[in-house]
């Protein structure tokens, strides 16, 4: 969360977000416009310009159901592509640190997967993995 990649690689996935959402939403006020057209003037139709626009709305919201779906498949994607690297980095750091200090496990007690360890025989190597990626011991994670 302290690393300066990951800053970088938020602020795309954010940028990225916001274009799928962007197009979502285009595509949701071409359904919206042509359906108020179909409710305001489908009495005035025949039976097959009633059928052609009923057809015609069903296959957008399906489009928008299936670009929703691709889109957040897309992102998904993204960050994954985006934070390998950051958590490839951090991983790296660790293990230095890990060998270095002689360590035989380490563990991220911020995913809550330890459920027990005992912090007499315990040591945070957040300061060592902090020097070793050089992040100030007063950096804070992003958004706190």
């Amino acid at each position: 969360m302290m690393m300066p990649e990951r800053d970088s690689a938020s602020v795309r996935m954010e940028n990225y977000g916001r274009e799928l959402q962007d197009q979502i939403e285009a595509m949701q006020v071409e359904f919206n416009n042509k359906l108020n057209v179909y409710q305001q003037r489908h009495a005035e139709w025949s039976a097959s310009i009633l059928e052609m626009r009923q057809r015609e709305l069903q296959e957008l919201q399906v489009r928008i159901q299936e670009f929703q779906q691709t889109a957040q498949e897309d992102f998904q994607r993204m960050q994954q592509v985006l934070l390998r690297p950051v958590i490839d980095r951090a991983n790296n750091a660790i293990e230095a640190v890990g060998k270095r200090e002689g360590f035989i496990y380490i563990f991220d007690i911020s995913s809550g997967s330890i459920p027990f360890f005992n912090t007499e025989h315990s040591v945070d190597v957040l300061p060592l993995v902090r020097q070793e990626l050089n992040i100030p011991a007063s950096a804070r994670p992003a958004g706190r």
